[in-house]
């Protein structure tokens, strides 16, 4: 699904919610206690609550979660599942002004056998809370995989963090290096891999070390490699782009992408729309939100 629009249109807020909800339900939890929901109101109603509803499919079951909360607590989460033509509750939450604490009933399947701590944790999700108790569908949702290239204060920037980030994580992840790689080759940037070297940036603390990572490229004359700072803005972009792409097509979920053709060439965006078209390369059916600024994307 694509998202098309001028600038200062609104499109990455359309995809903030997706973002939020999703790490709402998988890692409030996470929060300490007493902290503020990292959740920022509409400029025009900074002063109500803010309201999320979505339905989703798992399991081969359609689903509706919905949750009203300000920057301090949750009023009202709900999930429900839908049975024949109509969908009944899962768990209900409402926070009661009265007694300040929450009414909550859920249903036997559900099974959260230590609903007093929702009283506790007003600044976590209850699918989140159930979660860390083995609850089954709150569970599965904290798996389920959302890959994005936005935070909470928008599109992350491609910047020398950002590269060492990124520098770290293929590192780490060797099967999804290799995939970046053989892509890439395969998509003849007159790139050849990647390689690794641990430095040590401040002498006084050797003890803290750093995965420099460097482009191989096959020259005339032999291979030569290039630090990333010193690569193609396109070549860095497909390398970000792959870093959030390669897991969700590998496990499925959804990976959620502000500006898709941002420093690509239009040629580039043929390729990498395939991965999810193609059924060897997105063998879990994950799906592909994102932003774009130019109709021809669509084409």
């Amino acid at each position: 699904m694509a998202v098309l629009g001028a600038n200062a249109s609104g499109k990455t807020n359309v995809l903030k919610p997706v973002v939020f909800v999703h790490w709402f339900v998988s890692h409030s939890f996470q929060l300490q206690p007493d902290a503020p929901i990292p959740l920022q109101p509409h400029a025009e109603a900074m002063d109500q609550p803010s309201e999320f509803e979505t339905e989703f499919c798992l399991d081969d079951e359609v689903w509706r979660y919905r949750v009203v909360l300000t920057t301090k607590r949750v009023l009202e989460e709900s999930l429900h599942r839908k049975t024949s033509s109509q969908f009944s509750y899962v768990f209900v939450r409402k926070w009661s002004q009265a007694s300040k604490g929450y009414e909550f009933k859920q249903k036997k399947d559900f099974g959260l056998k230590a609903a007093e701590v929702i009283d506790a944790r007003q600044n976590a999700s209850v699918l989140s809370i159930a979660a860390q108790y083995g609850v089954d569908i709150a569970t599965k949702l904290g798996h389920f995989e959302i890959a994005s290239n936005i935070d909470f204060a928008g599109r992350m920037v491609n910047d020398s963090n950002y590269i060492g980030r990124l520098g770290a994580y293929y590192h780490k992840n060797p099967d999804h290096r290799k995939h970046m790689e053989a892509l890439l080759r395969r998509w003849d940037l007159g790139f050849h891999g990647v390689e690794f070297e641990e430095v040590i940036p401040n002498p006084e603390k050797p003890e803290e070390k750093a995965i420099m990572m460097y482009g191989v490229h096959k020259g005339r004359t032999g291979p030569f490699r290039l630090g990333f700072r010193q690569e193609s803005s396109g070549t860095v972009a497909l390398f970000s782009l792959l870093a959030k792409l390669l897991p969700v097509l590998r496990k499925g979920g959804m990976a959620i992408i502000d500006e898709l053709e941002s420093d690509l060439h239009p040629l580039m965006l043929e390729p990498v729309l395939d991965l999810f078209f193609n059924e060897r390369t997105n063998p879990h059916n994950a799906q592909l939100l994102f932003t774009c600024h130019a109709a021809e994307v669509l084409k």
